[in-house]
């Protein structure tokens, strides 16, 4: 994989750590945060995230 498939999978995962983190937060709803996150994900198309995409936060953090 090149280094553009690295530097989106990074700008990803930080993007949806700074959107969860807010959620725990209690700063936007979880509700809120999967709109955000799918956005990301039609933004970056990142093939690991684009497995998760549709699951629940809580099915998502237990993975983790």
């Amino acid at each position: 994989m090149d280094d553009k498939y690295y530097a989106n999978e990074t700008d990803f995962r930080f993007a949806e750590c700074v959107f969860y983190h807010m959620a725990e937060d209690k700063i936007i709803t979880f509700d809120e945060y999967e709109k955000l996150r799918d956005r990301l994900l039609d933004i970056y198309t990142s093939p690991v995230s684009e497995l998760e995409r549709g699951l629940s936060w809580k099915t998502r953090k237990s993975l983790k």
